[in-house]
């Protein structure tokens, strides 16, 4: 294994070597706008006071943004970017080592790490400034410690296991911390050994919880952005196949306030291009400034919009309390998205790249072949036919692949048959209790970009695809020597 791992680092800084030489460069700007960034001024200046009020994400991303800009003030962007190729390198020498140790022939596990490690999709993903690269890789190295931790009962496999479900906890409030408890009571159930789970989640828990004490001491909220990233994102599904007139005569009968017709319940909205003070404040009144910089500006020094705003959240709450009754009227309106999130998860992870609105950019268009080849070969779409039919076989494929394989594990694991259950078979229920909770949650409650949450669990994916190249080599090959399994 060895051998391979250092094949697929040299393949992995060759290929960089290659893009960087073919123009592919570091996008940086999304620092400047994007929704869940504090601005990047207070960022510099503010830090503490920012992530102590910064409630509408959790703030480890922040923090990790605001640290880099103080220890590089001058080219910020250098430091960004060889983080994300750290961050590559781990998930490609991660996923290497998790295929290959839940099951999946080394050779195959070689290929899919190889092929992660040049794939110019994923380097699209390391070469702009956002979370979704580091969560891909927190997910991998979480299977990978969870499947190490079953077999040897580490401490230290146990502290990084739950660190990295920490991590994945701190940046995106989807995983939040019910999610990181009902993972922990699952592996402490699963080996038996509830002292020991408890003592390694122990710091990783406590730094988790610290969040949503700050949220509920200082904003009485549990979940970080419940008002404007859940509300707006509420607001577009349940309105978006809403007609105008339909929306207006629930606005003229007194059912909801004019906010929904007012163009501003959106991350694409009136907010965004600046036309909303006058009209909005007489709906949603400003609060009282409360002399801390994140929460009374309501737009960031970059002159976008600063989501974390007290009035911002103030707007999205009405925009969600509206949305609730057009929801209630239509809610066919709201089954349409749905429909749409769905086509929307089976795209490929670079359809509308830069997933934010803005142009394709220098390095879609760069990579614009080589993505091609990798799209037509992945999913089957190309320009002529703009289908991703293979994903739409695969994906639900390999997620029944992996239930049935499973399926024996989770009755024993429900019968308290424990000792039948091994360490691989926790890791392939981990992974697909992911790939579905997070599956479903993006489909029903996000307006959009669901292609590219699907990258985050892009390891999980690949495990099941490993596992089963390997089985249907064996059904070939008989021959092929069986490897030593670890029992609980």
């Amino acid at each position: 294994m060895r051998t391979y791992a250092v094949i697929v680092t040299a393949c992995f800084f060759i290929a960089r070597g290659l893009y960087y030489a073919s123009g592919v460069r570091f996008d940086s700007e999304p620092l400047n706008f994007y929704v869940q960034y504090a601005d990047p001024y207070l960022l510099r200046t503010d830090l503490g006071r920012t992530l102590l009020y910064f409630e509408q994400q959790p703030p480890l991303y922040n923090c990790y943004l605001g640290v880099v800009l103080k220890l590089f003030p001058v080219h910020p962007e250098i430091a960004f970017h060889v983080s994300q190729l750290l961050f590559g390198l781990t998930f490609c020498l991660a996923l290497l080592a998790v295929t290959t140790r839940v099951g999946v022939d080394r050779r195959v596990a070689f290929a899919i790490a190889l092929a992660f490690a040049i794939s110019p999709a994923v380097v699209l993903y390391e070469n702009i400034l956002f979370y979704e690269y580091l969560l891909a890789a927190s997910f991998c190295c979480a299977a990978l410690f969870l499947h190490r931790y079953v077999v040897s009962r580490r401490f230290s496999d146990g502290v990084l296991l739950f660190a990295c479900l920490a991590v994945l906890s701190g940046i995106r409030s989807m995983y939040h911390l019910f999610w990181f408890i009902a993972i922990a009571a699952f592996i402490g159930s699963a080996v038996r050994d509830w002292r020991k789970t408890i003592l390694v989640a122990a710091i990783p828990g406590a730094f988790l919880t610290s969040f949503y004490i700050k949220n509920f001491v200082l904003f009485r909220t549990i979940v970080s952005g419940a008002y404007v990233q859940g509300g707006m994102n509420f607001a577009s599904m349940a309105t978006a196949h809403t007609a105008a007139s339909d929306l207006q005569r629930l606005t003229s009968s007194g059912d909801i306030s004019p906010i929904l017709t007012s163009k501003v319940c959106g991350f694409d909205s009136d907010l965004v291009r600046g036309h909303w003070s006058s009209v909005i404040a007489e709906l949603v009144p400003r609060p009282p400034l409360t002399g801390v910089p994140v929460l009374d500006n309501t737009r960031k020094t970059t002159g976008a919009v600063n989501y974390n705003a007290a009035w911002v959240a103030q707007i999205a709450k009405r925009c969600s309390e509206d949305a609730r009754v057009a929801f209630k009227n239509f809610p066919q309106s709201y089954a349409r998205s749905v429909a749409g999130n769905v086509k929307r998860y089976f795209r490929p992870i670079t359809a509308d790249w830069p997933l934010d609105g803005r142009p394709p950019g220098k390095n879609r268009q760069t990579l614009a072949i080589p993505l091609g080849v990798e799209n037509l070969l992945t999913s089957g779409a190309s320009p002529r036919f703009n289908w991703p039919w293979l994903h739409y076989l695969a994906f639900p494929s390999l997620i029944i692949f992996g239930l049935l394989k499973a399926h024996r594990s989770i009755g024993d694991l429900l019968n308290k048959k424990r000792e039948a259950v091994t360490a691989d078979t926790l890791t392939l229920i981990f992974a697909l209790f992911n790939i579905v909770s997070v599956s479903t949650i993006v489909v029903f409650f996000s307006a959009g970009d669901q292609n590219r949450y699907r990258f985050e669990l892009s390891s999980f994916y690949a495990i099941l695809f490993g596992l089963l190249v390997t089985g249907l080599y064996k059904r070939v090959a008989p021959g092929m020597p069986k490897r030593t399994r670890t029992y609980l």
